[in-house]
Protein backbone atom coordinates (compact mmCIF):
# COMPACT_ATOMS: atom_id res chain seq x y z
CA UNK A 1 0.00 0.00 0.00
CA UNK A 2 1.40 3.36 -1.05
CA UNK A 3 1.33 6.18 1.53
CA UNK A 4 0.71 9.67 0.26
CA UNK A 5 2.28 12.51 2.22
CA UNK A 6 0.02 15.53 2.50
CA UNK A 7 1.11 19.09 3.21
CA UNK A 8 -0.40 20.41 6.47
CA UNK A 9 -2.11 23.28 4.63
CA UNK A 10 -3.74 20.78 2.23
CA UNK A 11 -4.86 18.65 5.19
CA UNK A 12 -6.60 21.57 6.90
CA UNK A 13 -8.05 22.82 3.62
CA UNK A 14 -9.78 19.45 3.12
CA UNK A 15 -11.32 19.49 6.61
CA UNK A 16 -14.49 21.39 7.32
CA UNK A 17 -14.22 23.22 10.61
CA UNK A 18 -16.78 25.57 12.08
CA UNK A 19 -15.04 28.10 14.27
CA UNK A 20 -16.17 31.13 16.19
CA UNK A 21 -15.52 34.65 14.97
CA UNK A 22 -12.36 34.65 17.09
CA UNK A 23 -10.59 32.11 14.89
CA UNK A 24 -9.39 32.95 11.40
CA UNK A 25 -8.54 29.89 9.35
CA UNK A 26 -5.90 30.10 6.60
CA UNK A 27 -6.13 33.77 5.61
CA UNK A 28 -4.97 34.23 2.04
CA UNK A 29 -4.67 38.00 2.12
CA UNK A 30 -3.63 40.59 4.64
CA UNK A 31 -6.54 40.93 7.05
CA UNK A 32 -6.73 43.13 10.12
CA UNK A 33 -5.88 40.04 12.21
CA UNK A 34 -2.73 39.42 10.15
CA UNK A 35 -1.69 43.08 10.32
CA UNK A 36 -2.42 43.47 14.04
CA UNK A 37 -0.77 40.17 14.97
CA UNK A 38 2.32 41.10 12.93
CA UNK A 39 2.63 44.37 14.87
CA UNK A 40 1.95 42.87 18.28
CA UNK A 41 4.11 39.75 17.89
CA UNK A 42 6.97 41.76 16.37
CA UNK A 43 7.22 39.77 13.14
CA UNK A 44 5.73 40.07 9.68
CA UNK A 45 3.41 37.11 9.20
CA UNK A 46 3.05 35.88 5.63
CA UNK A 47 -0.66 35.05 5.07
CA UNK A 48 0.38 32.10 2.89
CA UNK A 49 2.12 30.49 5.89
CA UNK A 50 -0.61 31.08 8.48
CA UNK A 51 -2.85 28.15 9.37
CA UNK A 52 -4.84 29.81 12.18
CA UNK A 53 -5.05 33.04 14.10
CA UNK A 54 -6.83 32.74 17.44
CA UNK A 55 -7.92 36.15 18.72
CA UNK A 56 -8.01 36.39 22.51
CA UNK A 57 -8.71 40.12 22.79
CA UNK A 58 -11.81 41.80 24.15
CA UNK A 59 -12.28 44.07 21.13
CA UNK A 60 -11.38 41.50 18.46
CA UNK A 61 -8.11 43.09 17.32
CA UNK A 62 -6.04 39.90 16.98
CA UNK A 63 -3.14 41.42 18.92
CA UNK A 64 -3.16 38.71 21.61
CA UNK A 65 -3.83 34.99 21.43
CA UNK A 66 -2.12 32.54 19.13
CA UNK A 67 -0.83 32.37 15.58
CA UNK A 68 -0.19 28.93 14.12
CA UNK A 69 2.08 28.97 11.08
CA UNK A 70 3.46 26.10 9.01
CA UNK A 71 6.63 25.99 11.14
CA UNK A 72 5.25 26.38 14.67
CA UNK A 73 3.04 28.17 17.16
CA UNK A 74 3.36 31.70 18.52
CA UNK A 75 1.51 32.73 21.69
CA UNK A 76 0.99 36.29 22.89
CA UNK A 77 -0.72 37.23 26.12
CA UNK A 78 -1.67 40.81 26.99
CA UNK A 79 1.30 42.84 28.26
CA UNK A 80 3.64 39.85 27.71
CA UNK A 81 6.32 39.13 25.15
CA UNK A 82 5.37 36.64 22.44
CA UNK A 83 6.58 33.04 22.73
CA UNK A 84 7.35 31.00 19.60
CA UNK A 85 7.60 27.21 19.71
CA UNK A 86 8.68 25.37 16.53
CA UNK A 87 6.77 22.17 15.71
CA UNK A 88 9.94 20.07 15.94
CA UNK A 89 10.15 20.99 19.66
CA UNK A 90 6.52 20.04 20.35
CA UNK A 91 5.90 16.49 21.55
CA UNK A 92 2.41 16.91 22.98
CA UNK A 93 -0.41 19.49 22.93
CA UNK A 94 -3.23 19.29 25.46
CA UNK A 95 -6.25 21.47 26.15
CA UNK A 96 -7.56 21.69 29.69
CA UNK A 97 -10.42 24.14 30.03
CA UNK A 98 -9.16 27.40 28.56
CA UNK A 99 -5.48 26.47 28.83
CA UNK A 100 -3.24 25.02 26.11
CA UNK A 101 -0.38 22.95 27.51
CA UNK A 102 2.67 22.30 25.33
CA UNK A 103 4.87 19.32 26.27
CA UNK A 104 3.02 18.57 29.51
CA UNK A 105 3.13 22.15 30.81
CA UNK A 106 6.61 23.18 29.62
CA UNK A 107 4.55 26.07 28.24
CA UNK A 108 1.01 26.84 29.41
CA UNK A 109 -1.08 29.46 27.62
CA UNK A 110 -4.35 30.59 29.17
CA UNK A 111 -7.08 31.84 26.84
CA UNK A 112 -9.78 34.08 28.25
CA UNK A 113 -12.21 34.57 25.36
CA UNK A 114 -11.70 31.60 23.04
CA UNK A 115 -13.87 28.69 24.12
CA UNK A 116 -12.53 25.21 24.76
CA UNK A 117 -14.21 23.73 21.66
CA UNK A 118 -12.30 26.11 19.37
CA UNK A 119 -9.05 25.39 21.24
CA UNK A 120 -9.55 21.65 20.88
CA UNK A 121 -10.27 21.93 17.15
Amino acid sequence: MKRVMMDIKDFFAQKSFSFSKRVEFMPRTRTRYVENASQSYGTVFDPQKILFILDDTMMGSGRDGCVIVVTGIAFKEMFQKPVYIPFDKIKRVQVAGGVVLINSSAHAQKFHLIDEADLRA
